[in-house]
């Protein structure tokens, strides 16, 4: 066999065979047009191909509704944690989102020394507002304290929660007494303003406690800290701040709607 050769008569390229007849000095040449040989290969060829490219492309765009797919999942997952954890009529933290804050918070302030700060906000005669203007009102109060909260609660790390019922909080990682007292304040003088042009919106008490995570001391003993200057805010004629004092009664644990 001899490689492909151009014809001299017909110009087409040949693949050829010789054979020698027996003894005698004659020879049979045989030859195949390339074409011919390659004709049924670029058939399989462009079939096969085209097979392949449309798996190709069947399987590009699979795996684009995939993705496609699984970014909708997060995001519905996204949306649910974020359900799960906020409050649906004030739109802040609820309870549960706060305390598991608190905890992260407690033990970076332990490995950084850093103070963590508690406002515990209560609105004042909630009850009596509750049954003088309807429960509608009262919502829309609530909704109020929340927005003053989160306008408040500027920084990405402060967290605005709804403690419960009437209620609220603000988590302040790495804030000392001073700072978190101008956050408190600043709460109570959004809520002034906003009783010009409702004269009738409650106040709220606030109790502030600033304490430094270490051994000797939990996330819960801030709480109770907190919790104990917003009684003594109470006991005191309400619409007012109480910073706790670094040492606190573990045995006064009273409180007042």
């Amino acid at each position: 066999m001899r490689p492909a050769t151009r014809s001299i008569v017909d110009h087409v390229s040949r693949l050829y065979v010789f054979q020698q007849v027996g003894q005698h000095p004659l020879l049979i040449a045989e030859g195949l047009a390339l074409n011919g040989i390659y004709a049924d290969w670029w058939q399989q060829l462009w079939l096969i191909g085209s097979v392949v490219a449309v798996l190709g492309g069947f399987s590009i765009t699979l795996m684009f509704y995939l993705l496609a797919a699984v970014k909708r999942r997060a995001a519905a997952e996204d949306q649910l944690a974020r359900l799960a954890r906020t409050d649906a009529l004030t739109s802040l933290a609820n309870r549960r989102h706060l305390d598991d804050t608190l905890d992260i918070e407690w033990r970076r302030g332990m490995r950084v020394k850093a103070p963590v700060s508690l406002l515990m906000i209560d609105v004042d005669h909630f009850k009596a507002y509750n049954d003088t203007y309807g429960h509608q009102a009262g919502d829309a109060v609530l909704a109020t304290v929340g927005r003053c909260i989160a306008t408040s609660a500027k920084r990405v790390s402060d967290l605005g929660a709804r403690y419960g019922g009437e209620e609220f909080s603000v988590l302040l990682p790495s804030v000392g007494k001073t700072g978190a007292l101008e956050v408190a304040e600043q709460l109570r003088a959004m809520l002034a303003t906003a009783r010009e042009s409702q004269p009738e919106l409650p106040t709220v008490s606030i109790g502030l406690a600033s304490l430094v995570p270490g051994d000797e001391r939990t996330s819960r003993d801030l709480i109770r800290a907190a919790d104990l200057a917003l009684y003594d805010a109470k006991r005191e004629g309400r619409d007012r701040v109480v910073v706790s004092p670094v040492g606190w009664d573990k045995a006064s644990k009273r409180r007042v709607a």
